[in-house]
């Protein structure tokens, strides 16, 4: 039973992330920001690898500015 309402509660949170991603403006300048809809799985992918891979990548002390 816990099992069934935890994934159902996963699948609401992951709707609602996706909602409030796609329909809820931040501060003044929001709305001249020109944002890509969670819409796809390209779009999804690259948010994911903008969200996970730069930090993981500073805290592995790798970057791009070559020295």
């Amino acid at each position: 039973m816990r099992f069934l309402i935890g994934v159902i509660f996963g699948v609401i949170l992951t709707i609602g992330a996706a909602y409030v991603h796609d329909n809820v403006n931040f501060g003044r300048e929001a709305r001249a920001v020109a944002r890509p809809m969670i819409v796809n799985w390209d779009v999804l992918t690259g948010l994911w690898s903008a969200t996970v891979e730069r930090p993981a990548a500073r805290s592995f002390g790798q970057n791009n500015s070559g020295g």
